[in-house]
């Protein structure tokens, strides 16, 4: 039964937040629709609309790139580097054990949802059902693979969400 319900996965990266005390932003490389960046000093590669780090790429052309960083806009030239933005505030969620779980409701693309958080989870994983519910076409929108699971492997498809809200935090 639980191979079942988690039979069909869907799972979002959650990239982890840049800080803001001593954060540089520095645009190496400019590929066709992707940008190079050096972020807090690790290289990575980024296309239009993705993010990673907490840094999103807005724009780009042949000469510079536009980055959202903690809801600013920053437009960064070839070659330089940008640092010392404002850091979003510090927000707390506290979920109280249910029957020796953590469960909490919160929002997948502003529809509502109910959370089983794992406190060691790097991703956020839903069957079909929720897909639906919150209105993700994974089929046509992610990218198929393959995840272990404790029934085994099973097929699983990459989606990006545009927005999850536990407890008044979104991301």
């Amino acid at each position: 039964m639980l191979n079942h319900l988690i039979k069909i996965c869907l799972i979002i990266l959650l990239s982890q937040g840049v800080d803001a005390a001593d954060s540089k932003i520095q645009l190496n490389a400019i590929l066709n629709n992707a940008a190079v960046f050096t972020i807090n000093g690790q290289q990575t590669m980024l296309k239009v609309n993705q993010t990673k780090n907490g840094v999103k790429l807005s724009e780009l052309s042949s000469t510079d790139a536009v980055v959202i960083v903690s809801g600013q806009r920053k437009r960064v030239k070839l070659g330089a580097s940008i640092g010392k933005y404002r850091q979003n505030a510090t927000s707390e969620v506290r979920i109280p054990k249910t029957n020796g779980m953590y469960l909490t409701s919160g929002q997948i693309n502003n529809a509502p949802v109910m959370f089983l958080v794992d406190t060691g989870a790097t991703v956020i994983a839903f069957n079909s059902n929720v897909a639906n519910q919150v209105g993700i076409d994974y089929r046509s929108a992610g990218l198929r693979g393959i995840v272990n699971t404790a029934g085994g492997q099973v097929e699983a498809w990459r989606v990006t969400l545009n927005k999850v809200d536990v407890g008044g935090i979104s991301l």
